[in-house]
């Protein structure tokens, strides 16, 4: 997933699903500004301590709902979803970026495919990237 965003005009990334904040500090490593959400306040406050311990400065995370994002500090160049929805997020669709990319998995429990969805000049283009397993997006957060 941060392979399929790291593209030269990407500097602002929005990541939805913190977990653990490895992929957070990887992304840190990567670009300039990033802002991670999660759901989970165990995973929020585990993910926090474990930042701070790397001294990682350009991150700011975020203890809310992750299915709309967060509108307050968009547009973001890049968005990566770590939690599988339904049908790609309107909500988020509308924080990117133009140009943006955003990596998202698309599908129910069994079947999910893993879309690259770039915007560009205002139009949408998607490209399936391979098939995974994520667990589900939900609103709200506990």
């Amino acid at each position: 997933m941060t392979m399929a965003i790291h593209l030269p005009f990407v500097n602002k990334v929005l990541e939805i699903g913190t977990g653990s904040g490895y992929q957070t500090a990887i992304l840190s490593l990567l670009f300039p500004e990033i802002y991670s959400i999660e759901r989970n306040k165990r995973l929020h406050e585990q993910a926090q301590q474990r930042l701070s311990n790397l001294n990682i400065k350009n991150v700011t995370l975020l203890y809310q709902d992750g299915s709309v994002g967060y509108a307050k500090q968009a547009p973001y160049d890049a968005i990566i979803v770590t939690a599988a929805s339904q049908e790609v997020p309107e909500q988020l669709l509308l924080q990117l970026n133009d140009p943006g990319i955003m990596v998202v998995p698309v599908g129910g429990l069994d079947h999910q495919i893993l879309y690259k969805i770039e915007k560009k000049a205002g139009q949408l283009t998607s490209s399936a990237i391979e098939h995974v397993r994520f667990v589900p997006l939900l609103p709200g957060v506990e």
